[in-house]
Order: C-alpha cells, then structure tokens, then sequence
C-alpha cells in the first residue's frame, strides 16, 4: 500500500510444481561475478554448496546452508547479496577469493505470474425459472475480472460469448456486461425448441466464482513492494515483486471512448496508417499524447514517441508493452516499431500583470499562472479527463497535487471555465502568443491585460517535443 492505496491482494491463478534445479557456479574474485548457465532474475534466493571452501568474502566469507540473493548482471553472470534489500540496491558480496573445488548453486526461488485480483467461489446469485427468456442476474461485487468467472446451473457449466448471434438454441452461454457503477450482470439467452440464441437456464440456482480487482492500481512498479505472503502454502518463506508489474489499466471512461472513438473507427482495429497506430496507442493506456513518425529505421518500420500521463518519462514497461501491441496489429506483426522517450521543451513564463481595481491580487494571479501551467504542461491531458470523468472536485484535488496550489470549493466554477477553453498541449504543436491572451482575457475575470517577454512566441515544438511547464515569474503592476 501507500498514502493513496490501501493494500491489495494478489493472487496466482494456476498451481505450481516447484522442480529444484541446481548448477555449477564458477567464481571470479576480480569482477564477484559467478557464472553460470541459467538466466536468473535479480532477487532469486539461492544457496551454495562445495566440493572443497567457498570463497572468502569481505564481511564474512561464504557458507553453505545460508541464504544469498541474486543480483543478475547477464544471461550468464551473477553476483551474490547478503540480503533481498541489497540484491535490489545492486550492492553485491565482495568476493577475496575463489576458494577451492566445485561450487554449485542450488535455487530455493521460483518466479510466478500475479494478478491483482480477490477470488470468491460458489456464490449464488439467484435462481431461474427455466422459462423466462433472457434472464439477467447481477454480481454482487465491482470490478469482476471477465476471464476468471465461472457460472454453473444445475450442474452445467455455461461459456462466456460477446453475442448470442452465433449461439444456438440448446447451446449453454452467457453474456458479461458492465454497468456504468462499475457493478456487473451475466445474461442468459432465449432460446427455445428450434429457435433462439442461446438456452434458457434450467430451473436452479444460479452459482458464480469469480475475482474481482485489477485497475491501474495494481501496476506496482517499485520493486519489493510486495513483500507480504497471505497463503497456506507453508513452504512459502518470502515473496516479492523483484521486477515492475504492470498491465492493469481502469475501464474506458465515457469521456475517452467520446475523444478515441472517432479516430479508432478509421483504424478498425489494425496498425496501417499513422493515424491508425496513434489511435491504438492513445486507446492502450497511460499515455497522454502519441506522435509516430513512419520509415524512421528503414521502410516499413516506424517511431513512436509517447508522453505518458503526468509527464516524465514513460516507463520501460509501458514502452514495451506498448511496442508489443502495436506489433501484434501489423500487417504479419512483423513491423520494426519502436517506441521511444519524449523531447521535454521546459517552458519558463516571465510576465507583467495587470490586475482590474476591486479583485483580489493573489487570487487572480493564482489563476493567471493556473492558466500558463495547463496551456504547457503534458499533464492537462490527465487533468481535463479527471474533470469530465469524476468531476470539478477531482480535477482540483489533481491540479493542487501536480502544481502546488490550494484551491478549495470556492474555485470549481472558475477552474471548470479554464478546464472546458484550454487544448493539452501535443507534438509538433505551435504555441501563438494570441493563444495564451485568448485564454487570460477570455477566461479569467479580473485580468486588465497582461505582457509576455518569455519565452518568444511562436513557441515551435519538432516532431519529437512536448512542452513541460517551468518556472513562472509574475510581476503585479
């Protein structure tokens, strides 16, 4: 957890057998590399065994029957740490010899696939008739996981189908669908005698198992930030995310699928165009703004150049993620695509400010500097979709915690004025100086005119640049 998320829970979703594997582990005291055959991740505990004396080490030296934490330099070279902590921090053992014999690695780590998510089993949600077509039952928890739920009526086992189009009357489905609380409902079909999509239920109850969970929240990308093992396993000593997890993404909001359907429906779902890959990439997730650029590494292959939401730098698991997907929808997914880092343009405003007799100094010029900062910062994108989704109050909470300002209720209704008027900043954009004195003397009452000497306008932006906010230094005349 966190300041701003609870704990949550993550679960496997497949049965383990753990195969105890062991290799040859040959020192070397000049690098306190070992090497090895096997790839192992950084975090893997593992102990030693030895013909002959393991190595001595600064510290302490080396000792069977004790835990060591690999630290992974290559596809064939590790080194050792005293502690998961230190394993992470990259702080390796100190090796001061080789020692002598044959030294073997024994691994006493197993990595498994996670996912965000809380099982319940053998619920019953209600009971069919066995007549009534088309029943629709509710699921008692939010955020159900679609993959993981198993519905059963009087013993038999239903399949999950997007449509009943295809679904004949004596065939055992259901629909999944989302309700706009997040809440969820199966749909059964109305089939009967030699029409119909999809059979009626028999007359039982009706049992669910599902998890429910997942969302951006669960992309935990601070290694060992899980680090708590909740199961009855009790061969289990430790557990910890030793790389970044990543995947979870919120349901489409209405205002995105309102700013992604139009340019999604031209790419029907394929990488072709720019456009196409553009709108695929906005519509992955996490990412604010997207400029791709074709043939940069040869024909047929293209840059993608991603702001990801909040500005900074993307992670390495978004952009692989996201060079994956954009692959996949390519023509034989055999495209060389590549994503890559923003150019930050960081945007420094000095201005004069004149300031209409009767209002308030401080409050206008709040709101001034509010305006220069969503004019040029990446995070307007992120911003202005926390206001159309979940209102002014959540918009203000995000604007106070990215800016540093301490706008309370009294401000919603000058801030949503600002919200609606100003367009986040993109690639390649060009930035007029009527653009920002469109924005001031249009949108913030109180402002008699204002004069800006930096930066020079027009502010140009390359294929590759965004603008990030800077400094801004207002004068009060």
């Amino acid at each position: 957890g966190s300041l701003s998320v609870s704990s949550m829970r993550f679960e496997g979703r497949a049965g383990i057998t753990f195969t105890f594997f062991t290799e040859t582990a040959t020192p070397d005291h000049t690098t306190d590399e070992f090497t090895v055959a096997r790839n192992y991740y950084t975090g893997d505990l593992i102990r030693l065994t030895t013909t002959g004396t393991l190595p001595t080490a600064d510290g302490g030296d080396l000792a069977t029957d004790t835990d060591y934490y690999v630290i992974s330099v290559s596809a064939t070279k590790i080194k050792l740490a005293r502690t998961l902590a230190l394993a992470l921090a990259g702080t390796a053992i100190n090796i001061t010899s080789n020692g002598s014999g044959t030294h073997t690695a024994n691994l006493f780590s197993y990595p498994v696939t996670l996912y965000q998510q809380t099982s319940v089993s053998g619920v019953v949600i209600g009971t069919s008739d066995g007549i009534t077509e088309f029943q629709e039952f509710d699921l008692p928890d939010k955020n159900v996981l679609p993959d993981t739920l198993v519905v059963v009526v009087g013993g038999i086992t239903f399949t999950r189908v997007d449509t009943f189009v295809n679904s004949l009357p004596t065939d055992y489905h259901f629909k999944f669908g989302v309700k706009s609380d997040d809440t969820s409902y199966i749909l059964f079909g109305n089939g009967s005698g030699t029409s119909g999509y999809g059979a009626i239920p028999p007359a039982f109850d009706v049992e669910v198992s599902y998890a429910y969970g997942g969302g951006a929240n669960s992309n935990v990308t601070i290694l060992n930030k899980i680090n708590s093992y909740s199961g009855g396993n009790s061969d289990v000593d430790f557990i910890c995310n030793v790389t970044a997890m990543n995947g979870g993404n919120d349901r489409e909001s209405v205002y995105t699928a309102k700013r992604l359907a139009p340019i999604l429906l031209k790419s029907r779902d394929r990488f072709v165009t720019v456009a196409d890959g553009e709108a695929l990439a906005l519509k992955y997730g996490g990412i604010a703004q997207c400029k791709i650029h074709k043939n940069t590494y040869g024909v047929g292959s293209c840059q993608v150049v991603i702001a990801p939401y909040g500005g900074g730098t993307p992670s390495s698991a978004l952009k692989s993620g996201l060079q994956a997907y954009l692959i996949s929808k390519t023509i034989l997914e055999s495209a060389d695509v590549r994503v890559v880092d923003p150019s930050y343009v960081t945007v420094n405003v000095t201005s004069n400010l004149k300031i209409v007799a009767g209002y308030s100094t401080a409050l206008i010029q709040n709101y001034y500097e509010l305006a220069l900062s969503l004019i040029f910062s990446t995070a307007t994108t992120l911003i202005k979709e926390t206001y159309e989704n979940y209102g002014i109050a959540s918009a203000i909470d995000l604007i106070n915690t990215t800016f540093s300002y301490s706008f309370t209720a009294t401000d919603y209704s000058q801030i949503q004025n600002l919200l609606e008027a100003i367009t986040p900043v993109n690639f390649n954009d060009t930035i007029q100086i009527s653009d920002v004195y469109g924005i001031v003397s249009g949108y913030i009452p109180g402002v008699d005119y204002c004069t800006i000497s930096v930066p020079s306008f027009p502010v140009t932006l390359g294929t590759d640049e965004i603008t990030e906010i800077g400094t801004i230094t207002t004068t009060v005349i």
